[in-house]
């Protein structure tokens, strides 16, 4: 189970937890919905979503934490590494040639 977890979310230092570093390659390339959560994590549970459509990738998360927000990464395997704005709880991640583009 805590690898399942490992694949969707994992913190990274005090403040910040990183999303979907861990998915396996393949799971990102074949159009379909994944979702995991809700994750118990250092700053309260998060669920996410991860959805592949052929031009895009859309992470979607969602958490009831302690205290104010942590900072957000989504980082898809072999994709750019994108951090979330304050508040921002969904990214959209632009496939090239099945990769991201960011």
């Amino acid at each position: 189970l805590l690898m399942a977890r490992n694949c969707f979310v994992r913190e990274d230092g005090l403040n910040r937890l990183v999303l979907c570093s861990g998915l396996p390659p393949a799971w990102c390339d074949q159009p379909a919905t994944l979702s995991f959560g809700p994750a118990p994590t250092s700053f309260g549970p998060v669920s996410i979503s991860v959805r592949v459509e052929e031009q895009a990738i859309a992470v979607s998360w969602s958490g009831q934490w302690h205290a104010p927000a942590p900072a957000i990464d989504v980082h898809l395997p072999g994709y750019p590494r994108i951090t979330a704005e304050t508040g921002q709880s969904r990214l959209i991640v632009k496939r090239h040639e099945g990769r991201a583009t960011g």
